[in-house]
């Protein structure tokens, strides 16, 4: 099919995870003994040079190798957000928007319903808290009660506590990132949040274009998981006094023409109102 090894990988993982052959020999041995399997493929089913050309990013279909291509969107969240997207969740500060994302992660961990949103199957999930750290981050999980499936907990909910700027737009820090990301091999990377990830001019076209390339070309394309952020709408002003829409997210036009789902939050008294904004 084509595959990089980590894209085979992050395959097999999400297999394991239903098979349990490897699953619960802690995830380096896990790794270690799904990586052999894939160079001994490798070794056995070498790719032909032609069809590695064949393979290429630029390669051009004709409408009818295209309408035959055997492709299909595969869903996390049905009609929502499907496995390689690129989800955004916004509103003014203190709506909650770090303790939803949370609890969205947690439920997609445990293959659980959140709002009115099913989830597919469990999934492993990576939630990584710029804005806040270990300590506070800590607070806010114990103040959710979240629990349920121990097992699933365990292997699917991650939580990266930084506390401060990862610089996303930053080839050193994308690096490190991938290592990450390699590591564990979550199928969704939630942001809290996108502006504390870049740490510069959201309205800068150069800072998103360089961040977004490495979220589409890495994240998404190689590792085959979705990316979540975290995000804020323009201060209300004179003829918009609710700032809730797409066009109302702040920055670079740029954001909201490349995500994929977008899903906006506003107080509403005692209760929050939840739109899809995209």
């Amino acid at each position: 099919m084509g595959l990089t090894n980590a894209e085979t990988l992050s395959l097999l993982m999400n297999a394991d995870t239903r098979w349990g052959k490897f699953v619960n020999r802690g995830v380096a041995k896990q790794k270690k003994h799904l990586i052999d399997i894939i160079n001994y493929c490798r070794s056995q089913h070498p790719v032909d040079p032609v069809e590695e050309q064949v393979d290429s990013k630029l390669r051009v279909y004709t409408y009818e190798e295209f309408k035959n291509t055997e492709l299909n969107i595969e869903w996390v969240i049905p009609n929502l957000l499907h496995k390689k997207g690129f989800a955004s969740i916004s509103g003014p500060p203190q709506v909650g928007k770090s303790q939803i994302t949370l609890r969205f992660a947690e439920r997609l961990a445990k293959g659980e319903s959140f709002l009115k949103w099913p989830a597919v199957l469990p999934i492993r999930t990576l939630f990584i808290s710029m804005e806040m750290p270990h300590e506070e981050l800590k607070y806010i999980t114990d103040q959710m009660h979240i629990g349920g499936d121990a097992d699933l907990l365990r292997q699917n909910f991650l939580l990266m506590p930084i506390g401060s700027s990862i610089r996303l737009n930053n080839k050193k820090a994308q690096d490190e990132l991938k290592k990450v990301i390699d590591e564990f091999q979550p199928e969704g990377v939630f942001f809290d949040s996108l502006g504390v990830a870049i740490g510069e001019d959201l309205n800068s076209e150069k800072v998103i274009f360089e961040t977004f390339d490495f979220v589409n070309s890495v994240i998404r394309n190689e590792y085959g998981a979705f990316a979540w952020f975290i995000h804020h709408h323009r201060k209300a002003q004179i003829g918009n006094k609710k700032p809730n829409k797409l066009d109302d997210l702040y920055g670079n036009q740029y954001i909201g023409a490349q995500i994929t789902s977008a899903i906006g939050l506003w107080p509403m008294g005692d209760t929050i109102e939840v739109n899809c904004l995209k």
